[in-house]
């Protein structure tokens, strides 16, 4: 899925973050092939677009959905996940929805954590 075109139209996004979501709530596959074709572009738009807080907290629902296939928190870690939840939070710091939200990706990710070597999680922890 190429979402680089509508990078400038944070309510498209917003929208294509709420029909990726809704697609990966219906099973585990979807969630796998979300994840890998387009979990590294839910990253960037979620650091991209930090201060519009609907899309940070559509696009955090998202990158939680493709979270609970290790595989997918495998690549979205490696291309930056944490950094760019960071910076949605800094900027959602007065919204309780979006701090809880984060919190649970965080959480997802932290679940993975338990599988993989102490030096990549020493990386996650140091972002």
């Amino acid at each position: 899925m190429d979402l680089q075109v509508f990078r400038t139209k944070p309510k498209t996004l917003e929208a294509s973050m709420c029909g990726l979501s809704n697609a990966m709530f219906i099973s585990d596959e979807n969630k796998l092939l979300i994840g890998q074709a387009c979990g590294d572009e839910i990253v960037d738009i979620i650091f991209d677009h930090a201060t519009h807080l609907d899309l940070f907290k559509m696009a955090m629902r998202a990158l939680g959905n493709l979270s609970v296939i290790d595989e997918n928190v495998d690549k979205v870690i490696r291309c930056g996940a944490v950094r760019s939840i960071v910076a949605g939070m800094r900027h959602a710091s007065e919204d309780g929805e979006a701090m809880l939200i984060a919190v649970q990706v965080m959480g997802n990710f932290l679940l993975f954590a338990r599988y993989v070597p102490l030096h990549f999680t020493r990386i996650m922890l140091t972002i």
